[in-house]
């Protein structure tokens, strides 16, 4: 009937991938919560350990959503520095073109005078 069935860790019975609100959840080890508890008494500590486990993985996704934020924080440093000296360029482009109109300007007003 069901093709991804689990032998329960605890009483060896066929474990059925039960529906619940996301669908069916074919990672169930244990065939009723009875199982569940027996299993953790009779491993002391593992619990504890599954919670530091947790707890050590959520510190490393913190400490890797930090890491990104640095990384994105540092491209967009770097994108506002490449910005401001493009500017910077633009603009000494355009005081070259004005200098540039400037001289032309003069040369062909020099240019004109000395014709008459």
């Amino acid at each position: 009937m069901y093709r991804d069935m689990n032998n329960c860790l605890e009483c060896g019975r066929l474990v059925a991938p039960s529906s619940g609100l996301r669908g069916a959840d074919t990672d169930n080890l244990f065939c009723c919560r009875k199982c569940l508890r027996a299993y953790y008494d009779s491993q002391p500590g593992l619990w504890e350990q599954e919670l530091e486990n947790k707890r050590e993985m959520e510190e490393a996704y913190e400490h890797h959503l930090m890491e990104e934020e640095e990384r994105q924080r540092q491209i967009d440093i770097e994108n506002d520095r490449k910005r401001i000296k493009q500017q910077e360029e633009e603009q000494q482009k355009l005081i070259i073109k004005i200098i540039l109109y400037v001289i032309f300007f003069i040369f062909i007003i020099c240019f004109l005078r000395s014709c008459h």
